[in-house]
């Protein structure tokens, strides 16, 4: 009889080790993703931190559904070219009578409607870029740069009655807001 106590109190103790591991690891593995989010979500805003863009001079001719909008980067780091494709450019405007709402795609091209596409580049106020340029036709390689301003050409699929505001967001998060003039 005293060696089956033996034995119990050794498979209870080792049941108790067994357990007292598991949450132990659990506890563990839940710290370390917390910290792993943690670390991604201060990653993102630092890297949200140095990007930053204005919306200046917002021109439209509802007539044809066309917008023209001078935008500069104004935060601390470029923007390459291939992560246009990821800006988001959203559009409020009257047609028909009725309040509409439109996400436009980059079309570097201009084919298909509506697009948005980068029709001029400046540099403190003069045409032209002179630091990791942008070329603008295919194959499309470059930086839009701190301080630099393109000039977005937004083009609707036929005329509207009225622009409203157009917001354009970066990939990293950072927007903003133009009224046409």
């Amino acid at each position: 009889m005293g060696f089956s106590t033996t034995i119990a109190i050794m498979f209870g103790t080792i049941i108790l080790v067994s357990g007292l591991a598991t949450i132990i690891t659990i506890n563990l593995l839940t710290i370390t993703t917390q910290f792993e989010a943690f670390e991604e979500e201060y990653k993102l805003n630092e890297e949200r931190s140095g990007e930053d863009i204005r919306i200046d001079n917002v021109e439209g001719n509802p007539t044809l559904g066309l917008l023209l909008l001078n935008v500069t980067n104004i935060g601390e780091q470029g923007i390459q070219i291939r992560d246009f494709p990821y800006i988001d450019v959203i559009i409020f405007y009257k047609k028909d009578g009725a309040n509409q709402t439109a996400w436009i795609p980059y079309d570097p091209n201009g084919v298909s409607t509506p697009y948005w596409r980068v029709y001029k580049v400046f540099f403190k106020g003069r045409e032209g870029d002179l630091m990791n340029p942008l070329k603008l036709t295919n194959p499309t390689h470059g930086i839009w740069d701190p301080e630099e301003t393109i000039e977005l050409e937004i083009v609707l699929s036929g005329s509207v009655q009225e622009f409203y505001y157009v917001v354009i967001a970066t990939p990293s998060g950072s927007i903003a807001y133009g009224v046409p003039s």
